[in-house]
Formats: C-alpha cells, sequence, structure tokens
C-alpha cells in the first residue's frame, strides 16, 4: 500500500476515538474476560496504526507484523499463508531453527518473540548451517516451506524462486542458496514497500 493510498486525517481521529471506546468498554467489569482479551489484541493493532500514521514510508526492517498485515490486507489470499508463517513450525528444535532463519524476517519487530533482530544477528556459517539442516528435513517441514514461499512469491518473487530452487528443485547449492537469501531478504528489509515487484535476475 502507497503513501497515497493511506486513509487521511478523519480517519486517524476515528482510531483514537476507537482506541477511547475500546478502553471505555476494558474497565467494564461486565465484559467476558475472552472478550477483553480479544479487545487488548484489537487496541494494540489500533494503537500501532497510530502511532507509524506520520512516519511512513518506513523500512520493513522497521515494521511489526501488524504494519505488514496492513499493507496487504488488499491480498486476501496470502493473508493466510502470511498469518501461517508468522507462528513458524509445530517442531523447530534445531538452531538456527527454520524460525528464525524464515518467519523471523516477516515477523519484523516484536516484543517478547523472535523477530527481525535475531535473524539479523546470524552469521553467514550460521546461514549455510540452518540451511543444510533444513534442507535434510525437508519433508518433515514442507508444509512450512510451502507458505513461506507462497508468502515470498507475493512479497518478493526472487525469494520464492531461490528457495525453491534450493529445497525442492535442488537447481542451487545450498550454501550458494544460503549466502544469496541473506542479500535478498536484507534488500526487502531496507525497501520502504512490502511486495517488490521489481524482476530479479540469475540466483544460482
Amino acid at each position: 500500500m502507497k503513501l497515497q493510498e493511506l486513509p487521511n486525517v478523519e480517519h486517524k481521529i476515528k482510531l483514537h476515538e476507537i482506541i477511547s471506546t475500546i478502553t471505555t468498554i476494558l474497565k467494564d467489569d461486565h465484559v467476558n474476560p475472552v472478550t477483553k482479551q480479544a479487545l487488548r489484541t484489537a487496541i494494540s493493532v489500533v494503537r500501532s496504526a497510530s502511532r507509524w500514521w506520520d512516519q511512513w514510508p518506513i523500512r520493513n526492517v522497521d515494521k511489526s507484523w501488524e504494519h505488514i498485515i496492513y499493507e496487504v490486507s488488499h491480498e486476501p489470499s496470502i493473508l493466510w499463508h502470511y498469518i501461517t508463517v508468522l507462528r513458524g513450525p509445530d517442531k523447530d528444535d534445531s538452531w538456527p531453527s527454520a524460525k528464525v532463519l524464515f518467519t523471523c524476517p516477516l515477523r519484523g519487530r516484536t516484543v517478547m518473540a523472535l523477530d527481525v533482530d535475531d535473524f539479523l544477528a546470524l552469521s553467514k556459517d550460521d546461514m549455510v548451517h540452518g540451511f543444510i539442516d533444513i534442507k535434510a528435513r525437508k519433508e518433515e517441514l514442507q508444509h512450512y516451506l510451502h507458505h513461506i514461499i507462497s508468502v515470498w512469491e507475493c512479497f518478493y518473487p526472487s525469494i520464492a524462486k531461490l528457495l525453491r530452487g534450493v529445497f525442492f528443485v535442488g537447481n542451487i547449492k545450498v550454501d550458494v542458496g544460503a549466502i544469496r537469501y541473506i542479500e535478498l531478504i536484507r534488500k526487502w528489509l531496507q525497501n520502504s514497500e512490502v511486495i517488490i515487484t521489481e524482476k530479479e535476475g540469475k540466483v544460482g
């Protein structure tokens, strides 16, 4: 979603009204705990949108997963894949884990959970080791990798092509793919739009 497509100031005022309304409801003792928890989640998202309102465009590396969902909300077919990816694989006890390698860059900055900073802390050796391990476990992680590749098909097709080549087609060497993955992810993180439509050349 481009800057000129963002709602106007009147809508920003409405966001503050929503925050005020939810805050009032949360003080009501008659509201059940489940509803209150849902409202706390809602108010967190609304506050995030309000906080970043005047700071667009911001780089992907500085966004939260809420920002990313907001930007791609016009792509409902990708939201399911993206939300599934945010959770990460059910079983993931290796290091670096698939979650750190693939989910963390897409989570952006978050609180009390692994996020993009955990990915950026990885060395090239960590990345290569992780790719080797994941390729060895690709059958176990196939469902998760499918969602990851589907997300990148929309966000940055060059990354999807790279991951498919490394883990499924086999036309890209694992070590080469791991290093190229770092380069492409860093490029995406420095971009101000989630969806990159430019064409990428040979990746392997």
